[in-house]
């Protein structure tokens, strides 16, 4: 599996700064088939969990798992325990059994080291400010 993403700055505030997103989706097995929600991931390199929206958890079916806190820059928030697969628009899935649902998240879906560390990452410039990113498993 070989997941591309070209980021290019964005310009917001007077600052110019890049962020790596792409689609994915989130799926969760049930009965009968499959519960699943398209959502914009961003790849976070400082995050140890992939991290889902509660809200989105909830309306997946996915069963939320123990309670853990998570530290936030100014505060400390209860999240819990999930698991689910993530696929990408290659139809590559892979399992996330650690991921956690997170109250009042702002990001779509983030994609933590718990993933990332499971392949191999490259960031190249691309001579105009942004990067080509490449994820390979």
């Amino acid at each position: 599996m070989e997941i591309k993403i070209h980021a290019t700055p964005i310009e917001q505030d007077g600052r110019s700064y890049l962020q790596i997103l792409s689609p994915v989706r989130a799926v969760n097995p049930v009965a009968g088939g499959e519960m699943f929600a398209d959502l914009m991931a961003l790849w976070d390199t400082g995050a140890t969990n992939t991290c889902i929206p509660m809200k989105v958890a909830e309306a997946l079916g996915i069963q939320p798992g123990a309670p853990t806190a998570v530290d936030r820059m100014k505060s400390t928030v209860t999240s819990h325990r999930c698991q689910f697969y993530l696929e990408f628009p290659t139809g590559d899935r892979i399992f996330v059994k650690d991921a956690l649902a997170l109250p009042k998240m702002q990001a779509q879906f983030v994609i933590g080291m718990d993933i990332i560390g499971k392949g191999r990452t490259t960031i190249e410039p691309d001579g105009s400010g942004g990067v080509h990113f490449t994820f390979t498993i």
